[in-house]
């Protein structure tokens, strides 16, 4: 449990809650991620729904990559990825090699990482920036992270969605 500890003392609270401020703003949202991830954003989607506010989530495929080249400026976007390299990938179509479709969106980014560079991309709304010693505990990390947004996302005030 080191590096729970580890992290938690890392954690920028405000990053959190300005994530969990942006939750209530925006209508449209949607929490993605690949591999391990993806169960996350699911689960962040079911925890979040329990507190009244309805997200949109899509398994790691066209799907994802279409609603994020469809999103608009009221369009909120929560990528849970720990190597921060989801918002790099060029999709899954090989044309357009030039610059990765999650930095051409006009939807809001919300990156939940553990790489420092990627966090701070301009492209980037939201960072929630983490650390961690052993990459296998990402999951469960980034699963206290979504709690913690849950949380703050209640303690703000309820499911009443207000519109940007």
């Amino acid at each position: 449990s080191g590096d729970i500890d580890h992290f938690l003392s890392g954690i920028d609270r405000n990053q959190i809650r300005e994530l969990a401020k942006a939750l209530h703003q925006y209508k449209k949202v949607a929490a993605f991620g690949s591999v391990y991830s993806e169960t996350v954003a699911m689960d962040f989607m079911y925890e979040i729904a329990g507190v009244g506010k309805y997200i949109k989530t899509n398994i790691y495929d066209v799907k994802q990559e279409q609603y994020i080249n469809e999103a608009d400026e009221d369009t909120l976007i929560i990528i849970f990825s720990n190597s921060g390299q989801y918002i790099y990938e060029n999709g899954m179509k090989p044309l357009d090699q030039s610059r990765s479709f999650v930095r051409k969106t006009k939807g809001r980014i919300a990156l939940i990482t553990s790489n420092r560079e990627a966090a701070s991309d301009p492209s980037v709304s939201y960072p929630v920036l983490y650390f961690t010693t052993r990459v296998q505990n990402h999951p469960f990390i980034e699963r206290i992270i979504a709690q913690m947004i849950v949380e703050e996302f209640k303690r703000i005030g309820g499911g009443r969605s207000t519109g940007p």
